[in-house]
């Protein structure tokens, strides 16, 4: 009896020590910023990740996998990040030649890769929406100022945008 009882034992000390690792879960709309890359919007299913680039436009559907604490995305080559959670709504990738802070987005932000290409009016309500955004991150992190985006180069439509973006970060 006493030894089916230290068996036990060693049998439940052994399974509490066990680490159980949580797999991260990436899933959903997530938007970054970085001088190189300019704003960035990723909408992520459970293997594929839609690019959209404010510099370079629709970078396509890439696959991707998720192992341990690694996040590989099949762009032509592998590229791989080591992902690091901070909250459910901020991650940090991270590889050799980049660090990039992503914020997930709400459910309800359209992008790219949800439009109907054949919808040309969808398109240009996203484009408005995306180039929003992308000012208002821009503003946010000290990029440009407010004053700095309206004596750029924008055309009357744009500047519009720029004023209603003042409104939302007052």
């Amino acid at each position: 009896m006493k030894k089916i009882f230290i068996i036990l034992i060693a049998i439940i000390l052994f399974n509490s020590c066990e680490e159980t690792k949580e797999k991260i879960n990436i899933i959903g709309k997530w938007s970054t910023y970085s001088k190189d890359t300019g704003y960035m919007e990723f909408e992520i299913d459970s293997s594929n990740i839609g690019l959209f680039s404010h510099s370079m436009g629709n970078l396509g559907v890439k696959k991707y996998e998720i192992k341990d604490d690694s996040l590989i995305i099949f762009f032509g080559e592998r590229m791989s990040f080591k992902i690091e959670k901070l909250s459910d709504s901020l991650l940090i990738l991270k590889n050799v030649n980049q660090i990039d802070s992503l914020r997930k987005m709400s459910k309800t932000v359209m992008t790219y890769h949800e439009i109907d290409a054949k919808n040309d009016s969808l398109f240009d309500i996203f484009d408005r929406k995306f180039v929003k955004r992308a000012y208002k991150k821009w503003i946010e992190i000290g990029y440009v100022t407010e004053d700095e985006l309206k004596n750029s180069f924008l055309d009357s439509t744009k500047l519009k945008l720029i004023d209603s973006i003042g409104k939302l970060t007052k």
